[in-house]
């Protein structure tokens, strides 16, 4: 036979965790403690922490943005270089004016690029025309050249640059069309 104490252990819900009979918690109890703050409170949180996130997690990204933007700045700065290089080159060849000088400032960074268009064989040769004599290379440069070719001027698009112009807020309205 189960005693009354028995009996009214095993009425009760059990706790869990603890597996120990707790007393049945009455709704209106839970509402007489609950102030209007207790109430607005988690409400308030809610939104001060809504309206703050984003902030929170631009101020986050900020960097990581900054860092990947400056390495493909310098990446497409570094491919304008080679483009240019390979332009100048051009340029004073055909003219017939080629000096030692800008060889030397040439061919480094010609040497340098490891992109898709580096081509060993125009190194190479570009070497190869370095060691000869200035004059006989100049010369030669004239000679080769057609009489009444002129130049074309071409346009040399920088994506980077022409993309973050068109919707950076940042650049000044005036300068947008120079971009």
């Amino acid at each position: 036979m189960v005693g009354v104490a028995e009996k009214d252990r095993m009425n009760f819900p059990r706790d869990r965790r603890t597996k120990v009979p707790c007393r049945e918690i009455r709704s209106e109890a839970m509402v007489e403690h609950l102030s209007p703050l207790d109430t607005i409170l988690p409400i308030l949180l809610g939104w001060l922490l809504g309206v703050l996130t984003p902030g929170i997690a631009e101020s986050i990204r900020r960097p990581y943005r900054r860092r990947d933007l400056t390495r493909a700045v310098v990446d497409e700065m570094l491919g304008l270089q080679h483009t240019m290089a390979w332009v100048v080159y051009k340029t004073r060849s055909r003219r017939g004016d080629l000096s030692d000088a800008v060889l030397d400032r040439i061919l480094p960074i010609v040497e340098s690029d490891n992109g898709p268009d580096r081509s060993e064989e125009i190194i190479k040769a570009m070497r190869e025309v370095r060691k000869e004599p200035e004059g006989q290379r100049n010369s030669l440069n004239q000679a080769l050249r057609k009489p009444n070719a002129g130049f074309t001027l071409k346009k040399y698009d920088i994506p980077l640059f022409g993309t973050q112009c068109r919707i950076s807020p940042s650049v000044d309205p005036t300068s947008r069309g120079a971009c």
